[in-house]
């Protein structure tokens, strides 16, 4: 009586992970697949994304995402990174309202200069981006995004070794400026489904 009764259940069990292995399946391949130059993206039917421009090199180009949001990538050797630069940090333990109407703008940029009156500040309290590794299609990627997406920044993806030809490392990015918090979202979710084609 209990050999039958784990009989049905290890039964059961299959033919569940049976029906969600193809649920899995026919869902994946249902998907839109944007086809850009060197890469593909699938995404979402909800998610409206197409090719603006590419160049006839096919190694830059913009995309445009939920018809609003213009994203930009590019392949090539020693392309931008997406890093934050980082402000200056200049301790000044009093108040530095006075300190900042007597600067000569001319000699200081006063936007990136951050000042603290904490001895021992970490320069990470004053980034404006969180980066993050993940291992996507084979590949080491840095992904990039604002901390507050009220404030603006970069939302997007960078690849450091594509491969090695002759030039060095083909490197890639893609990537959009000041996007709101559902495109920033949408945008992140996408870099997963990202296929690189290379010849």
């Amino acid at each position: 009586m209990i050999r039958k009764r784990q009989k049905k259940q290890v039964f059961k069990w299959w033919l569940t992970a049976g029906i969600l292995l193809a649920g899995c399946h026919s869902a994946d391949t249902q998907l839109p697949v944007l086809q850009a130059p060197g890469f593909s993206l699938a995404h979402p039917a909800d998610v409206s994304l197409q090719v603006l421009t590419a160049s006839p090199e096919g190694d830059s180009g913009m995309l445009l995402l939920q018809q609003r949001d213009t994203l930009y990538y590019r392949f090539g050797h020693g392309i931008d990174n997406l890093a934050e630069t980082d402000p200056e940090l200049v301790y000044y333990p009093y108040n530095s309202d006075s300190l900042r109407h007597t600067l000569d703008t001319s000699l200081v940029d006063p936007a990136v200069i951050v000042y603290t009156n904490k001895p021992n500040a970490d320069i990470d309290e004053f980034r404006k981006q969180n980066v993050l590794y993940k291992s996507i299609a084979g590949y080491r990627i840095k992904t990039t995004f604002p901390r507050d997406v009220r404030k603006g920044g970069i939302t997007g993806m960078f690849v450091d070794s594509l491969r090695k030809d002759d030039g060095g490392r083909l490197q890639f990015h893609l990537y959009g400026h000041h996007l709101d918090s559902l495109s920033n979202q949408t945008l992140l979710s996408l870099f997963h489904d990202i296929r690189f084609k290379l010849p």
